[in-house]
């Protein structure tokens, strides 16, 4: 199918039939130690487990591919003389040329026995050995259990006779590979493929028919025919084939267990050797123990090709038994050279492996735990019975490589979703319970530590040649110690992290780079990270350690900064300020000749985060402009000094605060009265830092800062807001000085959400009490409120038209004398403007609405006069709004505003109310109803055609004031009477007009 066996990178252009290719391609297997799919296989929820290697039959180009030899050849199975290359020597033979080379077609030693048994003197384990590793890789590598093989179909022929002869050809070459695979039970599976269609050509399902006649090779098992097909159809063969192929590999394997019992349960195997031979012998031959040892290993590993996981497990822990029965009757010095001790010891270890591998599989950790422990004890314990020491450098190479070996498979082993028995390194782990793989990494890494830190040079007694010093490189446990220690950090940091382990894996990594590669820059990045996490963890015992590590790395690098943190952070935890050399420091200190001390901003760590803490609270959630909001800020001293007599001085605070305060920047002042009853107000703000609107953003103050350890101190200071908003605590930062550098630290502020906080009373004695603040560390700041009340004396109605002067009072209510700026705004009903105008306005040539500069004094009030002209209209009413602003004399920069509202009723100033009835009149009237004798409009005699209704009305009317006045003069009346042309109505008698009220 390829022009060359599978490799990554294989392009479709080094492949003929690429679409088939890849297919198989997808469903092949790699030999790896570790597979999931054979658990599926083995439980039949996977249809099979494959490994697939692909050559080359291009003609010029065949890939060579060796089977190994057998015992005998079947007669008149290979009519073709070949050479020791594999070539046939008839030239007209080519056509039938296999890849399959036969040079090594029968055994060299004839109808005796394999290459690879102990029984053959060629063998590399002759004549004691138990197995070679060349028979697993010989039915992993070399030995199919089904060979496919794809032929095209010759469709080009113009005429039957030729067609017919390459048919003919084919089936010889299929016969002849046929006949080179039916010597070692190899299954052949033939794929015909045609470039044409049935349809397209009526001869091919006959030459099909034809050749699996004359090959044997049945439609459904052994030979396929491949037409032009759809990508659903080359699916479908492919899928068959692999199906195929598995069918065929139980067979194959299942035949040679057969052979295998067939051996063991035959006669004891001895040597065949001529009196001469058997003279030379050194070594004893493989006993009988040895033979089942070794046919027992073949059937688990035969049951493990065949994905039989149980049969296998069984067959491997019959093995493991008899083997280290047979164990503990040698000894490398006496029974058996040091080379088989060796191999019998790897053995051990491959099975136990086994043994394991297939415990994950099927999905019981904790057992294969168990037989991890036994092989320990066993092999332990064989080795005192045999003189050997378990803390020699070989027993402990030996127990490191096998913790290592069970950490990786229990990565790939444990199922998905297991959790591990053993979460934390600092829980108590049952004997029988699988631990996490980082701990696992961790036992190894203890022992090649030990290994790496002695000196074997005179290590005494017979040492083990297993694993021994000599044959160990120190420089490979150096590099597998590293990798376990990151192996065994990323263990612990998931997925629950166990910081302390994540710490001391650190710790142990920077270890190695210090002592075993002299690498400081990286034992220094280690203890680093290592330090963060105990701090954070504050185990303080080992954190000593790692920073005397740090210090010692950070001076042989010449990291001063790093060295002096590490200097200042070692004195919180020892009493004697001894215990390092500062004489390494000084002289860095002095090669750098610093004139000024140098800063190191640490706010963004949290290194030394915890040696300060804090409480911090506004006095209430809200404020109003121009008065003081109060706030306290409560410092504690964690700094864990050994000798508590000592006193720490923080150099300034910074009470960061964002919004519409400013920040806090209190400096030492030594000279200042200590705080000895922990209470201090921040009194004489001075001004530090603006900005571009002349906003306050820092005030600046003195205060004495001087700490005992565990000593409590509250900072207590108030602000006045200039403008409207919030304000909130951002953060609080110290400054320590140390040698020759200032060290910028934060300090964590402890949240409060219960919204009850404690607030300090200045006294002797630190006394407190609860307010209640929602969030302690917000402060809204709103409008004052205003105490300027303002009032006017006519409230309506009034009358359309009107001209009026309202009088508006502006009391004062402040404890100081205030300037006061009115402003004046009125509109009707309908949204027109109202004229306004102060009358005692200072520019009374244009008089405003706008009244400045109205000085009321405290507790005082003022009557100012506002002439109002209401419009004319259909109007209800007008708004005067009153906008006031001021500020006190002592305090102008603060702005207090308020507003007022005051609506007027307008209405007409009269309401007339009319009443029209009949009435009798005392005169008496003409006849309306007599033809031609009155004439409707002028009561003239005219003539007329009809008699014309006639009727006479009394018509009342009466006036009332709607104006609220003390008294109004009516000067006069007037009664307008209007008709239409239909209707004409005529006033005949006017009373004498009466005029009732004033």
């Amino acid at each position: 199918m390829a022009t060359s066996p599978r490799l990554k990178g294989t392009s479709d252009e080094d492949v003929i039939m690429p679409e088939l290719f890849w297919k198989f391609a997808e469903k092949s297997s790699d030999l790896v130690n570790w597979n999931p799919v054979a658990v599926e296989v083995s439980r039949h929820r996977a249809p099979y487990i494959l490994n697939i290697q692909f050559l080359n039959n291009v003609e010029g180009e065949s890939d060579e591919y060796l089977l190994p030899p057998v015992k005998t050849r079947q007669h008149g199975s290979i009519s073709t003389p070949q050479t020791p290359s594999g070539k046939f020597n008839d030239a007209a033979s080519v056509e039938g040329r296999s890849s399959l080379d036969q040079s090594r077609g029968q055994y060299p030693n004839g109808n005796q026995h394999s290459p690879l048994s102990p029984l053959t003197s060629t063998s590399d384990i002759y004549p004691d050995g138990l197995i070679s590793v060349q028979w697993l890789q010989k039915y992993l590598y070399l030995t199919p259990s089904t060979f496919v093989s794809f032929h095209l179909l010759n469709t080009t022929s113009e005429t039957r006779e030729e067609e017919i002869e390459a048919d003919e050809i084919l089936v010889r070459k299929i016969n002849l590979l046929k006949a080179q695979l039916a010597v070692r039970h190899i299954k052949l599976v033939v794929v015909i493929v045609s470039e044409v269609l049935p349809s397209e050509d009526i001869t091919l399902n006959d030459r099909i028919y034809y050749l699996r006649k004359n090959t044997g090779l049945a439609a459904r098992t052994g030979l396929f025919f491949l037409p032009p097909s759809t990508e659903i159809e080359l699916e479908t063969l492919a899928e068959t084939v692999c199906q195929l192929c598995f069918s065929n590999a139980i067979e194959f394997y299942t035949r040679i267990a057969k052979e295998v019992r067939r051996k063991r349960s035959g006669q004891p195997k001895t040597l065949d050797l001529s009196k001469e031979d058997a003279a030379q012998l050194t070594t004893s031959p493989l006993s009988n123990a040895g033979w089942e040892i070794r046919y027992s290993f073949k059937l688990g590993a035969l049951a493990e090709f065949r994905q039989e996981l149980e049969s296998s497990v069984k067959a491997y822990e019959v093995t493991y038994e008899m083997a280290l029965e047979l164990f503990e009757t040698l000894h490398p010095l006496t029974e058996i050279s040091a080379s088989r001790w060796n191999e019998f010891r790897i053995f051990l270890d491959t099975v136990i492996y086994k043994i394991i591998k297939l415990y994950f599989y099927s999905g019981l950790p904790n057992l294969a735990y168990k037989k991890f422990l036994v092989h320990l004890r066993s092999i332990g314990t064989v080795l005192e019975t045999r003189g050997f020491s378990k803390d020699d450098f070989a027993y402990k190479n030996w127990r490191a490589l096998q913790h290592l070996m069970l950490a990786e498979l229990a990565v790939k082993g444990l199922p998905p979703g297991n959790t591990a028995i053993a979460p934390d390194a600092d829980e108590r782990v049952p004997a029988d319970c699988l631990p996490r793989t980082g701990l696992l990494h961790l036992s190894a890494v203890h022992l090649w530590f030990d290994l790496l830190g002695n000196d074997w040079s005179e290590d005494a007694g017979n040492p083990d040649p297993f694993m021994n010093k000599d044959s160990t490189n120190l420089e490979e446990i150096n590099i597998l110690l590293k990798k376990s220690l990151v192996a065994a950090t990323k263990d612990f940091a998931l997925p629950t992290p166990n910081e302390r382990s994540v710490g001391y894996t650190l710790y142990l990594l920077g270890e190695s780079y210090l002592l075993h590669d002299k690498d400081y820059v990286s034992a220094q990045k280690y203890y680093k990270q290592a330090a963060d996490i105990y701090r954070k963890e504050k185990w303080k015992p080992l954190l000593s350690n790692i920073l005397q590590r740090l210090y010692e790395t950070s001076l042989k690098i010449e990291d001063i900064q790093e060295t002096v943190l590490s200097e200042l952070e070692l004195e919180i935890y020892h009493e004697n300020d001894a215990i390092l050399d500062s004489t390494g420091v000084d002289n860095l200190l002095t090669k750098l000749n610093l004139d000024e001390p140098k800063n190191i901003d640490l706010t963004t760590s949290d290194r030394y985060s915890g040696f300060f803490t804090a409480d911090y609270t506004f006095q209430s959630d809200e404020c109003f402009l121009g008065l003081p909001a109060k706030a306290q800020l409560s410092v504690t001293c964690n700094y864990p000094l050994a000798n508590q007599e000592k006193i720490l001085t923080l150099n300034e605070l910074t009470i960061e605060i964002e919004g519409q305060l400013a920040s806090i920047h209190v400096i030492h002042n030594g000279s200042s009265t200590p705080n000895e009853s922990g209470y201090a107000i921040l009194e004489n703000l001075q001004l530090e830092q603006d900005d571009a609107d002349n906003h306050v953003r820092l005030y600046s103050t003195s205060a004495n800062l001087n700490f005992k350890p565990g000593q409590t101190i509250v900072f207590e200071f108030a602000q006045i807001p200039k403008k409207l908003g919030e304000a909130s605590l951002k953060g609080l930062n110290i400054v320590l000085k140390h040698k020759k550098y200032l060290l910028g630290l934060s300090v964590p502020v402890k949240p409060n959400i219960s919204g009850a906080v404690t607030w300090y009373e200045n006294g002797s004695n630190l006394a407190s009490h609860h307010i209640r603040v929602v969030n302690p560390f917000k402060i809204r700041l709103s409008p004052r409120p205003s105490l300027v009340y303002v009032s006017i004396d006519n409230k309506g109605p009034v009358a359309f038209g009107e001209k009026l002067t309202i009088n508006v009072t502006a009391a004062n209510n402040e404890k100081e004398d205030v300037i006061v700026e009115l402003q004046a705004k009125g509109l009707s009903n309908t949204g027109d403007a109202v004229d306004l105008k102060w009358a005692n306005h200072p520019d009374d040539t244009n008089p405003s609405d706008l009244l400045q500069g109205l000085k009321l004094a405290a507790d005082k009030s003022d009557s100012i006069p506002l002439n109002v002209q209401v419009p004319e209209g259909s109007i209800n009413s007008i708004t005067l709004e009153l906008f006031i602003s001021y500020y006190s004399i002592n305090d102008s920069e603060t702005l207090i505003k308020d507003d007022i509202v005051f609506s007027i009723p307008v209405v007409q100033p009269f309401v007339v109310n009319c009443d029209i009835y009949p009435r009798f009149h005392p005169k008496p009237w003409p006849n309306y109803f007599v033809p031609n004798a009155f004439s409707l409009k002028d009561e003239k005699e005219t003539l007329g055609m009809t008699p014309q209704m006639r009727r006479r009305w009394e018509l009342s009317a009466s006036v009332l004031c709607m104006i609220e006045k003390e008294s109004i003069e009516l000067i006069g009346s007037e009664i307008k009477i209007v008709t239409s042309d239909e209707a004409v109505c005529n006033v005949v008698d006017t009373p004498e007009e009466k005029i009732q009220g004033k």
